[in-house]
């Protein structure tokens, strides 16, 4: 027999720090990852899917019309049996939102465990040894239960449950041709007969998972396991980039690629010239857009051709000062009130320019951001 072992869906979440739109759009990626999974199942005529606990993100506080939403899918599918193992997330504490719902009005292929039990499918000669999460707290292995029982010997029994402890062996040890755990944010093989999925739907930097086809010729025999890729409508793409001002055109051409599919964060560091953090800053701002988060940690580093600039201008004084300030550790200036004073604007030919953020610029990048305004004003471009 064959069936799908998926986890940690996530229905519900809210991904915290998002803007609203995107926040939609990746609520929307959820729903849309599981619809791909029915209709991967329905295609390649997999009768069952399996889901290790946390089908709902903190489901005391998940509206209801989610569960609503997740009938609405399984009422699309009558052929393909779902049974749900709550987790740490959806666990069966008071409030839950499976408790929300009238079990009568569940959908006949919807099979939740609410105690440990174990959920027979003859027509599929299998078994399902299912440990739902009583509290969002788990302490021991919640399959523990299994060890006094008499399991049907030509039958495939498959362990469901969300707990991210099991080790070699230990599916083995229970007896079970397969062990279906939820948990942890990455796929991961434990041994042939027990897999972690990880989530379908990424809802971070630090996650990648995906949906598992299982198939198991006979009882005892070793299961066949196989990812499903494609499902997860976006990827969450962490990137690191490093600028010199040789390496500055070609390397600055890559700011904002990407498919559309794609969240992304970015990680940029380095050392350019005045004029070249000049073009580098306005490239920025006009791909910051496409990217969830960004960390800036370029610093300018004056060049001969910069500090010339500097010399043929009416600035020169004031851009020597900074320059040999800029020379020294700031920090143990000898003017503690110098950095005082370019943030108050004394230094910048044009306050305005800085008046909204020039109080949260850091004391060791106030100089480089007042050289810029004085080759804004002074230097050949001007």
């Amino acid at each position: 027999m064959e069936f799908i072992h998926t986890a940690d869906w996530q229905i519900g979440f809210r991904f915290p720090g998002v803007e609203p739109a995107l926040r939609k759009k990746l609520d929307g990626g959820i729903r849309q990852t599981l619809k791909l999974l029915f209709i991967y199942a329905k295609k390649k005529r997999v009768p069952l899917i399996l889901c290790a606990g946390n089908a709902f993100a903190n489901s005391q506080l998940a509206d209801a019309k989610l569960l609503t939403q997740l009938f609405e899918l399984l009422a699309d599918y009558p052929d393909i049996q779902l049974v749900i193992a709550p987790g740490a997330e959806d666990a069966l504490v008071a409030g839950n939102i499976y408790s929300r719902s009238d079990p009568s009005q569940f959908p006949a292929n919807l099979h939740l465990a609410t105690e440990n039990k174990i959920l027979p499918f003859p027509e599929l000669q299998v078994s399902i040894m299912a440990s739902p999460a009583m509290a969002k707290q788990v302490g021991a292995d919640p399959l523990q239960w299994l060890e006094g029982e008499a399991l049907t010997p030509d039958t495939i029994t498959v362990g469901l449950c969300h707990y991210p402890h099991y080790k070699a062996g230990d599916a083995a040890s229970l007896g079970l041709d397969y062990l279906a755990c939820g948990g942890g944010n990455h796929y991961r093989e434990i041994d042939p007969r027990c897999h972690y999925p990880g989530p379908p739907a990424q809802t971070g930097f630090d996650e990648c998972g995906f949906p598992l086809h299982v198939k198991i010729e006979a009882p005892g025999a070793t299961p066949r396991v196989k990812t499903i890729p494609g499902i997860a409508p976006f990827e969450w793409i962490e990137e690191n980039l490093q600028l010199t001002d040789q390496t500055f055109e070609q390397k600055s051409a890559k700011l904002g690629t990407g498919a559309h599919r794609q969240i992304k964060k970015i990680d940029i560091s380095g050392q350019l010239s005045i004029r070249n953090y000049i073009n580098y800053q306005d490239l920025l701002e006009s791909k910051r857009s496409g990217y969830l988060s960004m960390e800036d940690r370029v610093r300018i580093q004056p060049t001969d051709e910069d500090i010339q600039a500097f010399q043929d201008s009416r600035a020169r004084d004031l851009a020597r000062s900074l320059l040999e300030l800029k020379a020294v550790d700031s920090s143990s200036s000898s003017e503690p009130g110098t950095i005082l004073r370019m943030k108050a604007g004394t230094f910048f030919m044009d306050r305005k320019a800085v008046a909204d953020t020039a109080d949260a610029i850091p004391d060791d990048e106030i100089i480089g951001r007042a050289l810029v305004e004085l080759y804004r004003q002074f230097g050949p471009d001007a």
